[in-house]
This record gives C-alpha cells, sequence and structure tokens, in this order.
C-alpha cells in the first residue's frame, strides 16, 4: 500500500495518471480549440456577422482559442520552471478578455433596442477602438497577478489550476476571479433578460397588429366583394328589364 494513502492523504498521481489527464486535456483543448477558430472565421466569411457584434465575438472567440492553448501546452511544460508558473497569469489575461468580451456583446444587443444613436455611435463606428479599450484594462488586470505571491499556476499533482497560498494568493482568487467573474456575468444575464423581455413584447404588440390589419384587409375584401355582388345583381337586373321592355 503506498505510503500516503497509510498516512491518511492522497497518494501521489502515477506515470499513467499523467498520460491520461494529458491526453485528455489533449483532446479537449485542441477540440475546443478548432470549434472557436472556425467561429472568428464565420465572423470574417459570413456577410451577416460583419458587424460589431461579429468583431466582439471573433475577440471573444480568439481569447478562448488562447486560454485553451495554454492549459493544452502546460501538460508538457516543465512545471516548475519560472515560465511554468508565470503562464498562468497570461491565460488570466485572456480570461477578462473573455469576460470584457461577453459584457459588451450583451450591452451591444442592449443599446440596438433601447439607445440606436448610442448603438451607432459607440459600436457601429469605434468597434476597434472599444476593443482596444478594454483591452488595455485587461492589462491592468494582468499586471496584477505578477506581485509577489499572486501566482496562478498549474498543480501537476491535482491537475487543477490554482492560485498561491499566501494573502495575496487568496484575495484575488476571492476578489477578481470569483467576484468580479460573478458580476459581470449577473449583469450580462440582467442585460440578456430585458432584451428578451423586450423582444417578447415586441413580438406580442406586432401579432396584434397584424391580427388587426388582417381584419381590416378581411373587411375590406367583403366590402369589395359584396359591391361588386350588388353591382352584377344592378346589371343582371337592368338586362331583364331592357329585355322585357
Amino acid at each position: 500500500m503506498d505510503n500516503n494513502t497509510e498516512n491518511g492523504t492522497d497518494p501521489l498521481p502515477s506515470l499513467s495518471d499523467d498520460r491520461l489527464a494529458a491526453g485528455i486535456i489533449f483532446v479537449i483543448g485542441i477540440s475546443g480549440m478548432i470549434i472557436n477558430f472556425i467561429g472568428v472565421l464565420l465572423t470574417f466569411r459570413v456577410r451577416a456577422l460583419r458587424t460589431s457584434f461579429g468583431r466582439l465575438t471573433a475577440v471573444h472567440c480568439a481569447a478562448e482559442c488562447a486560454i485553451l492553448a495554454i492549459f493544452t501546452a502546460c501538460q508538457y511544460a516543465d512545471h516548475n520552471s519560472y515560465i511554468s508558473r508565470k503562464i498562468g497569469q497570461v491565460s488570466l489575461y485572456f480570461w477578462f478578455v473573455t469576460l470584457y468580451s461577453q459584457f459588451f456583446i450583451a450591452l451591444n444587443r442592449f443599446s440596438l433596442l433601447f439607445f440606436p444613436r448610442i448603438y451607432k455611435e459607440v459600436f457601429q463606428r469605434r468597434t476597434h477602438w472599444l476593443i482596444l479599450f478594454y483591452a488595455l484594462i485587461c492589462v491592468c488586470h494582468f499586471c496584477v497577478y505578477f506581485g509577489d505571491g499572486c501566482d496562478f499556476y498549474y498543480n501537476a499533482e491535482t491537475y487543477f489550476w490554482e492560485f498561491a497560498d499566501t494573502s495575496c494568493g487568496h484575495a484575488i482568487a476571492f476578489w477578481l476571479d470569483f467576484a468580479f467573474g460573478c458580476a459581470v456575468c449577473v449583469i450580462v444575464l440582467l442585460l440578456d433578460v430585458i432584451c428578451v423581455a423586450n423582444m417578447r413584447k415586441s413580438d406580442t404588440v406586432l401579432g396584434e397588429s397584424l391580427t388587426l390589419y388582417e381584419k381590416k384587409i378581411r373587411w375590406r375584401h367583403t366590402l369589395v366583394e359584396f359591391g361588386h355582388r350588388s353591382l352584377q345583381q344592378h346589371s343582371y337586373g337592368s338586362c331583364r328589364i331592357w329585355e322585357m321592355g
């Protein structure tokens, strides 16, 4: 029996466990990169996606590709090297890019429905500047993780990405990773719910308008048909009178 098991601790992973974990992560990572890369290509090839929404989605997919590439490559790197300990911070930069992309994609839909003028000025004409703006904000988030004891690294024994077990690591894990991420997700969810509710309301109003329009068309057709039949009957009666005369 393994000594770690006898002492009441989890046994260290064997070489076969490492290979199995690396293989699973490799398959998932490559599949995710391919899907996200296809998403980036579609935003440039499909005419309907050559909009601010498409550009923001392309940035989101590209950042996802970068994160998956880092997570996949780290399985085969020296986990004790300085680069391996710091590459996690680079993945966090792209993670923040995905968060801000989700936020601005939701804001894009919201402004299109409720503030068309702002949508036209900010999203239609200045999409590239907007992307550059939040990319620079992500750099500010990114720099925080290079402080002393603020590492984010891959633990080869547990197969998890972890923050350093320090006061800085605990603080950024809660405030920047958990609290900030949850806040962005809640805002995105709220904006999307408002947009869906507005579109359902618009569909209801449109349906009522179409129903009223259809009733008017049918009433008009009824009147026209009634007039046409009355004219036919009048013409037939006149002809009979002339024939009898």
